[in-house]
This record gives structure tokens, C-alpha cells and sequence, in this order.
């Protein structure tokens, strides 16, 4: 299953490629609120920053963040999005967006250029965007960490592969650019994939390169400052950051259970179905087909990516806290074997149609491809289309959909309203923030804090039995299951 070489042809499949990826990642980005888990606390650190200008420390309600305790790198892209599109779920979910197209784009032109092997390049990249745990909430559809830290992580790890096929001391200043890059998003979990590399180093006897290379020792003190820098500089102006840090990230969250995020040591491994769902079959193939691929260069990063993608799992699964979508790193190196195994089928399935009837090579593997990807293109397409909250969600998000379509709707005030939740409430934030600069002043309360003379905004039936057992008052509904509840007096 050759390349094509007619440059038109060329050109014409990278186009499409590269069209689909954009659609992907891009599409209906803006339609749903601000979700509760963790983008609601992302995006409120980010529009602080935006309003105060002070891009060092993280606030959270104007107060040094001490419960997100990452650098503040992804924050800073928000800030610059926000700058450009202006304050928008748009604009702070693009940069998740940006660096999904460009970790796709990454693995095409690595594979590409450096296998010779542009299909698996292409159908790697076409795989990962159609991974239900890639494109999905909390990586490239969200305003989270994720999406950025998986395309450093996969640029640093390429670039190490790199070096070792090539002992190019350029290789190694892009490994540790992006290691530190990695860290300024998302702190310890970005050096997390380091144990497969080394394996892969030791086994295929390159470690010495590094070892003798004196470069190695230069870049790697120079990502040691910047990264141990950070959080030395942010300690000096926020004193008590690295104890939080240490119980958030390190100690905390590897060692104990936050958050009631217990899971078994196979969680992982388990979850890996569901996350790669039609695709899971074509790993077990490419898993299978590594061994006995001829083309050496090319079964080399095949073996990379699964040592890289295993030994971050495997560190993963020993961690006390366990969260459906920290295994995003790995699903890029997965997405190689993947496209692997998804390359040598269709060579096969080509070779033996084309042995039985006379077509054009070009015909058939198109229609192969299409007929492969057409399923989790639609799913994904599915997905991403949606418009409206799931059963469960309605409630939850009920006051962000209406203070959302009344802000798109044209001017509307709620200058005073006091918006009642029960129960963790960040998502909320974002939105009383954007209201705020608007000069529009909202409160926020939980229930026990509604007092006679509040005009209160609420969605939950918890609440509204609550405002009916202890209040008089007066209501009007309004949309998305949102009610506009006029305190008056004390039942008595």
C-alpha cells in the first residue's frame, strides 16, 4: 500500500485530511456551557488573569489559587484567545482545539518524513481525532489542561525518538523544550512518560548517546532551572504554594485518594475499550503485526510508542487517585499502533481484491478507508453535534444555558439577582464574572445564605422545596428549567 506519488494526488489527500481534523476538533466548541469538572475552575483562573494582568500567580475569586495548583501556561493561552475572540466559551476552549490539530499534524509529519511511511501518519492522526476518549470533555473539547499536555508530551517524546535515530543534538533541545513546556502545563504528570523512554534507550543501547553527549547535561540543567523555577519564584510571592502542590499533585494525589477517586489498579486498562471503542480491535492487530513488520525504522517507533503508551499506564494504575481521563497522554503513541495495524489490514484486504478484479490501487484503498472510518466519523460527528445537556446534566447546568442565551440574546439585566446553587458550584463563575465586567453585579449563594428581599435565580428542585418550606414569595419560570423566585417574608 504505497503512497501516492502524483503530487496533485498528494496534495488532494492531505487537504481532506486535514479539513476533517479542523472540523473535528473545532466544530460546535462554543454550544455548551462551561462544565462543572475542572473547566469551570480553569476558565475562572484564566479570566481573572485576563482582567488583572498579573500572569504569575493564579487567583481564584481574586485570591492566590491554591486548590488548581498548575502552572499557568494553559491559562496564559486562554488569556491570548480571549484577547482575539473576546471573553466566550469559544475562546477558551480553542487552544484545547489548536493543539489537537497540531499534535495530529505532528504525528503526520514525524511518521511521514522520518518512517517514509506517510499512510500511517495520516490514518494515526484521523484515529486519534476520532478516539472517544481524545475528542471528548476534560481533553480537546473543553477548556482543560489535557489537550495541551498531551501534544508536548507526544512532541517531546518524537523528538527523543529522534535523537536516537539520528544522534542530532537538535533533537535533544526540542526534548527538553518540550519536557519543560509540559511541566509549565501541568507539573509532575508532564514527566510522567519518561520511565518507557529510558526502557526503549537501555534496550536499543542508545543511552550512551546521551551519556556522551554534553549537550544532554547543558539542556538538561537549563529544563531543571525552568522548571524547579517556577515553583520556587511562585513559593516566594505565594507562600504555602508547594505544600499545595505537594498534597494536590505529588504525595497527595499519587500517594492517598482525593476526592473520592478511588479505582482498582486495572481501571486503566479497562477504561482503554471504551476510550478507543471501534478502534480497539485494529490495536490488538497493530500489537500483533509489530512483530513481524520488515521495514526496521518503522517497527522501531512502533515499539517506541507501545513501551511509551504501556509504561505510562502502568505508573498511572499504581497511583492511589484515578481519573478517566489522565490516560490522555498515552492515547497519541496508542493512535500509532493503531493506524499500524489499521495500514497493514487495508494492505492486505488491497492485495487480495486486487488479485480477483481489475481496479485502480487509488480506488480501492479509498473505498477501504472510507468504509473503515466512516463508522467512527459519524459517531464522533454525533458527538460533537450535540446541543443540548443529557438527562442527567439538565439540572446542573440549567443557570449557565439561561445566562447564556440571554447574554447572546441582546441586553437583558440581572443586576442584583442572587443565583442560588446547591452544592460545588464553579462553573457558575465564569459566568458571574462576565456579567461583572458588564457591570452587572450577581450573588452567589448556597441555600442557607438566601435572605427576605433576595430576587433569586435557581434550577434545583432541592432548592425550590427549601424556598418553599421556610419562605413566602412570589415566582415566574423562565427557560431551560430556570426560576425567578422573589423572597418576601419568613414563613411562620
Amino acid at each position: 500500500m504505497d503512497f501516492y506519488k502524483d503530487r496533485k494526488v498528494k496534495i488532494g489527500i492531505y487537504f481532506f485530511v486535514s479539513v476533517t481534523i479542523i472540523f473535528l476538533c473545532v466544530y460546535n466548541l462554543s454550544t455548551l456551557p462551561i462544565r462543572l469538572w475542572d473547566e469551570g475552575r480553569v476558565v475562572e483562573n484564566a479570566f481573572e488573569m485576563f482582567l488583572s494582568h498579573d500572569f504569575w500567580v493564579p487567583t481564584f475569586d481574586y485570591k492566590p489559587e491554591m486548590w488548581s495548583t498548575k502552572p499557568p501556561l494553559v491559562l496564559w493561552e486562554q488569556c491570548v484567545s480571549m484577547a482575539i475572540f473576546g471573553v466566550n466559551e469559544f475562546a477558551v476552549r480553542l487552544p484545547s482545539a489548536v493543539m489537537a490539530i497540531l499534535c495530529a499534524g505532528l504525528m503526520m509529519f514525524i511518521l511521514g518524513r522520518y518512517t517514509k511511511n506517510e499512510w500511517v501518519g495520516i490514518i494515526g492522526a484521523l484515529v486519534l481525532v476520532t478516539m472517544p476518549g481524545y475528542n471528548a470533555i476534560h481533553v480537546i473539547r473543553t477548556a482543560d489542561y489535557d489537550a495541551t499536555l498531551v501534544f508536548f508530551t507526544t512532541a517531546s517524546l518524537f523528538s527523543f525518538w529522534l535523537f536516537t535515530e539520528v544522534n542530532k543534538s537538535k533533537y535533544l533541545k526540542y526534548f527538553f523544550l518540550f519536557l519543560v513546556l509540559g511541566v509549565y502545563t501541568k507539573g509532575i504528570q508532564g514527566l510522567v512518560l519518561l520511565p518507557g523512554i529510558l526502557i526503549y534507550a537501555i534496550v536499543y543501547k542508545k543511552i550512551h548517546w546521551f551519556l556522551k553527549n554534553a549537550t544532554f547535561y547543558i539542556y538538561s540543567t537549563i529544563a531543571l532551572i525552568l522548571s524547579v523555577g517556577y515553583y520556587i519564584s511562585r513559593e516566594l510571592v505565594n507562600s504555602g504554594y508547594l505544600k499545595a502542590v505537594w498534597l494536590n499533585e505529588l504525595g497527595g494525589r499519587f500517594g492517598t485518594t482525593i476526592e473520592n477517586h478511588a479505582e482498582p489498579f486495572s481501571f486503566y486498562w479497562l477504561n482503554l475499550k471504551s476510550h478507543l471503542d471501534y478502534w480497539y480491535i485494529f490495536l490488538l492487530l497493530g500489537c500483533i503485526f509489530i512483530f513481524f513488520e520488515k521495514d526496521k525504522k518503522l517497527q522501531r517507533i512502533l515499539i517506541f510508542c507501545f513501551m511509551s503508551a504501556f509504561s505510562y499506564l502502568l505508573i498511572l494504575s499504581f497511583a492511589k487517585t484515578k481519573i478517566v481521563w489522565y490516560d490522555a497522554p498515552s492515547l497519541p503513541f496508542i493512535a500509532v499502533i493503531i493506524a499500524f495495524g489499521v495500514y497493514r489490514f487495508i494492505a492486505l484486504i488491497s492485495s487480495k481484491l486486487l488479485a480477483k478484479i481489475h481496479a485502480n490501487v487509488l480506488t480501492i484503498n479509498a473505498l477501504l478507508l472510507f468504509s473503515l472510518f466512516i463508522v467512527p466519523c459519524y459517531t464522533t460527528w454525533k458527538f460533537i453535534n450535540k446541543n443540548v445537556e443529557d438527562d442527567g446534566d439538565k439540572e446542573t447546568y440549567a443557570i449557565s444555558n439561561y445566562l447564556k442565551s440571554i447574554e447572546e440574546g441582546g441586553p437583558y439585566s440581572v443586576h442584583g439577582y442572587t443565583m442560588c446553587y446547591d452544592g460545588f458550584n464553579q462553573h457558575l463563575a465564569f459566568y458571574i464574572g462576565k456579567f461583572k465586567s458588564k457591570n452587572q453585579i450577581i450573588k452567589l449563594k448556597n441555600p442557607d445564605g438566601i435572605e427576605v428581599g433576595d430576587t433569586v435565580l435557581a434550577c434545583q428542585n432541592s432548592v425550590f422545596q427549601m424556598i418553599e418550606n421556610k419562605y413566602q414569595y412570589t415566582s415566574s419560570n423562565l427557560n431551560n428549567g430556570v426560576r425567578k423566585i422573589v423572597i418576601h417574608n419568613l414563613r411562620r
